[in-house]
């Protein structure tokens, strides 16, 4: 009997042990809800400010030590007197840049005169002796000579460009070069040396009183086709116009003035990813404001 019982109890065990054995996985449920969303992160570390611009102050007295900080210009209106750019001792001395006053009579001639505004100065504005500021381009012209207002001087820390004024050719003549007849005028140009010729990329502009227009420039200038063009020299710049039909030259009228931009190869690769036209003065001009702020 006992053994029986033995045997029993001994196949209840079998029985259960292996009614514990791990069943097979089941089919994957339905995707939860999504949950909620986690707390906000701590903010980031604020970023190192970039260096300031300079900066071109005016008042009528000197300025303040405490004015202004290294690479600022400074003018004094009631003096003429142009400080700068600071450096870490100071304003330094400053650089009078009015002309001598005119002589009294009807032929004394006035003094220079300081003029000022947002664009390139027209060729016909000023006379001889002049300055001008460019406020929006922080650019210094003068003093006025003959054939135009000249280069002017970038007075920003991180100028991209070299601009010029409005300029007229001089000393005209003919030419001939590679068997084509050419009208050719001379604009002197101290910038140009050869590392920027090199190194940069010259653009040049016309004004004839109906339009700033690139060059080379084509018209139909009284019914027969010319082409105006140019081309960079050390310490010039050469102008020259030819006509397609191999008549009589046109001439380069001393109404036509021309300005030129000195654009360094980085900067005209900025310009190209930037998709600016170079043949828009305007729109190169604008761009290079941009990139210098």
């Amino acid at each position: 009997m006992k053994t029986k019982i033995l045997m029993i109890l001994l196949a209840l065990i079998i029985f259960a042990a292996e009614a514990c054995k791990k069943g097979e996985n089941g089919a994957m449920g339905p995707k939860g809800d999504k949950g909620d969303a986690g707390a906000a992160g701590t903010a980031g570390a604020t970023g190192a400010k970039g260096a300031d611009g300079s900066m071109f102050y005016s008042g009528t007295t000197v300025p303040a030590a405490t004015l202004g900080k290294v690479g600022d210009f400074y003018f004094r209106t009631s003096t003429s007197d142009l400080y700068g750019p600071k450096k870490s001792t100071g304003w330094g001395t400053a650089t009078n840049i009015k002309g001598d006053d005119g002589k009294n009579g009807t032929n004394g001639k006035n003094g220079s005169q300081f003029l000022s505004g947002t664009s390139i100065p027209a060729a016909t504005l000023g006379v001889v002796g002049d300055f001008y500021f460019n406020t929006t381009q922080m650019v210094l012209y003068g003093p006025k000579v003959a054939t135009g207002w000249g280069v002017g001087t970038n007075l920003k820390a991180n100028a991209l460009a070299i601009y010029s004024g409005w300029r007229t050719g001089v000393r005209t003549k003919d030419t001939i070069m590679d068997g084509t007849s050419y009208r050719i005028q001379h604009i002197y140009a101290p910038q140009f040396t050869a590392s920027r010729l090199e190194n940069s990329a010259i653009l040049v502009y016309l004004n004839f009183g109906g339009g700033v227009f690139p060059l080379p420039y084509t018209s139909n200038a009284g019914g027969r086709m010319s082409t105006i063009s140019f081309q960079p020299k050390l310490s010039e710049l050469l102008l020259s116009r030819m006509v397609y039909d191999g008549g009589a030259l046109l001439n380069l009228s001393s109404n036509i003035s021309y300005r030129y931009v000195i654009v360094p190869g980085t900067t005209l690769v900025g310009l190209k990813k930037r998709n600016i036209n170079i043949q828009d003065a305007d729109a190169v001009e604008r761009a290079i404001n941009e990139m210098e702020q």
